[in-house]
């Protein structure tokens, strides 16, 4: 039925704008709306997109929040609707969005992360609150920006934060190493590698 029904519209990454990078891109003319960057970059431009939620018993129609959340977090939010718990010992990438559905806050039980090679070298990036980082495949800092006063990402604080450069690194270090340890990773690229 329709009125029970959680409805999710978005899309994955940001536009291919007219500022072409490859051939295929050529007579594309995708807007960010003045976000720097675009799709396959870890600018705001590459990664923040509208979303729309229609889900009658919590969210209430015309209702707006600019609380990010991510893909991730419909697997977590679904599960948590159909009262169906994750398997024991299996990573959990996100989290539930019945609280902010439902007008509340929503706790991150981890920072937000992308994993994405770009055409400028970043790799990565780790949102913390409105504290976001690039860093390059290496694990190397590239760019900070506080999303909350620069949302252009115009105003690189790199090098007047090291102490919030360090800390969102280690965030950033400890999810690739979580990505890496993840058991359900593992056995795919067991089966990839067992013989037919």
């Amino acid at each position: 039925r329709l009125d029970s029904t959680l409805v999710i519209f978005s899309s994955d990454n940001g536009p291919v704008t007219a500022a072409a990078l490859t051939p295929w891109e050529l007579g594309m003319a995708g807007e960010t709306g003045g976000l720097r960057g675009k799709k396959r970059f870890l600018f705001e431009g590459g990664i923040r997109v509208p979303g729309i939620v229609r889900y009658p018993p919590l969210v209430k129609a015309g209702t707006a929040a600019d609380t990010p959340v991510t893909a991730l977090d419909v697997f977590p939010t679904v599960s948590e609707i159909l009262c169906v718990a994750p398997r024991a010992g299996v990573p959990r990438d996100g989290d539930s969005l019945l609280p902010l559905f439902a007008g509340g806050r929503l706790q991150r039980s981890a920072p937000l992360f992308w994993a994405i090679v770009t055409p400028v070298g970043s790799e990565y990036a780790v949102r913390d609150g409105d504290w976001k980082l690039i860093l390059d495949s290496e694990l190397q800092p590239q760019h900070l920006f506080n999303l909350a006063a620069d949302f252009y990402e115009v105003d690189d604080r790199i090098h007047a934060e090291p102490q919030r450069v360090a800390r969102l690194r280690g965030l950033a270090r400890a999810r690739v190493a979580a990505i890496a340890g993840d058991p359900l990773l593992k056995a795919r690229e067991a089966s990839y590698h067992a013989s037919p």
